[in-house]
């Protein structure tokens, strides 16, 4: 069998998520990593 990209379901698949849900779960984690960046920052000075 030959593996399509390596997501499963192939594309448009990616686990039952569509471009646009996985798009929204990658900015709210980038916005939450830099929340955690900025606290750590405060700690430190």
């Amino acid at each position: 069998m030959a593996k399509r990209g390596g997501f499963p379901g192939g594309m448009g698949g990616f686990g039952g998520m569509n471009m646009s849900q996985l798009m929204k779960q990658a900015k709210k984690m980038q916005e939450d990593m830099e929340k955690t960046r900025r606290g750590i920052a405060r700690k430190n000075i």
